[in-house]
């Protein structure tokens, strides 16, 4: 059955060949579950959690293009694996050249000649395909380039033990190595989940995690923050 897909201002892109007296999308919020899915000798392992993207569509002066400037609330994916649980961080950049899971934007582009109605005709702006893929909670597998960061703990109560963890080769406990089997996203209209908040520590000063952190040299896999498993509290 065809569904009408109705836009702000109520055009339709399934009817209309161009964009033409039609309100354009300036500013898009959406939802979304990623779900993490990791193989064991025991089978596949999953967590999930679901965050919340805001984009606002601006421009670079004297016409040198557009920035997508986005706004980030949710938390980090947790897997619990044996060996302990390990963490899909929240990384996002504020240019669209650096795209963090979830991101329709990167969806987009990566798919210029998607075939979906006129949501492919290279006028129509890329927010207004996106809030298309939105009203049908759009479900994709992330590619592989687009995988967050991911982290674990060596003692979950000391964030300065923090260490990066190699998707394809995770391994936690002697003798056993496990690997990340693939990741899904999926448009969803659930609250925004924030039980990271009960796992990870606390990053106070009684860490001495502020310190630990400006040790590092830059560019350091371990230079992650708390920003980095939740955000938008």
């Amino acid at each position: 059955m065809n569904r009408r897909l109705v836009l702000a201002g109520g055009c339709s892109l399934l009817f209309l060949p161009v964009l033409a007296g039609c309100d354009r999308v300036s500013s898009l919020t959406y939802r979304f579950r990623t779900t993490i899915e990791v193989e064991t000798p025991n089978g596949v392992v999953k967590g999930s959690a679901v965050r919340e993207l805001s984009y606002t569509k601006s421009y670079l002066p004297f016409g040198q293009g557009e920035l997508y400037p986005r706004d980030v609330r949710g938390e980090a994916v947790v897997v619990n694996i044996p060996g302990g649980p390990i963490f899909a961080l929240i990384d996002y950049g504020q240019l669209r050249t650096r795209s963090g899971d979830g991101e329709l934007l990167a969806w987009v582009d990566g798919h210029p000649d998607a075939d979906y109605g006129d949501i492919g005709n290279p006028r129509i702006p890329e927010l207004n395909k996106m809030k298309v893929l939105v009203d049908r909670q759009f479900k994709w597998v992330l590619p592989r380039d687009q995988w967050p960061r991911f982290v674990h703990f060596r003692d979950i109560d000391d964030p300065t033990t923090v260490e990066p963890v190699d998707p394809n080769h995770i391994r936690l406990a002697v003798g056993e190595v496990f690997k990340i089997r693939r990741i899904m996203i999926q448009i969803t209209d659930e609250p925004v989940t924030w039980g990271i908040k009960k796992i990870i520590p606390s990053f106070g000063p009684e860490t001495n995690f502020d310190d630990w952190y400006k040790s590092l040299p830059l560019g350091s896999p371990r230079r992650i923050s708390k920003e980095n498993f939740i955000v938008g509290v």
